[in-house]
């Protein structure tokens, strides 16, 4: 299921390996913040996230990691 019109940047992609990892969105932004890099909000990760389970159609995070993976968007 590509999604060809999906751009994402390197802290997009970042936060999406940690999730896939298992971090909570407080984990990755603490994460975040600790690099002084990148958003810093759970917010900001939620819409992230939010925006891709739309774009995919995947339910689930765990479902929409798979599905990126599949992608070869994740790696």
């Amino acid at each position: 299921m590509s999604n060809t019109n999906l751009v994402l940047t390197k802290t997009d992609k970042k936060i999406l390996n940690m999730m896939s990892k298992g971090l909570l969105y407080n984990e990755i932004s603490k994460k975040l913040a600790a690099d002084s890099k990148g958003p810093k909000s759970n917010s900001y990760i939620e819409k992230l996230i939010k925006k891709l389970k739309k774009n995919y159609k995947a339910k689930t995070s765990f479902q929409l990691a798979i599905l990126l993976y599949a992608d070869g968007v994740l790696d």
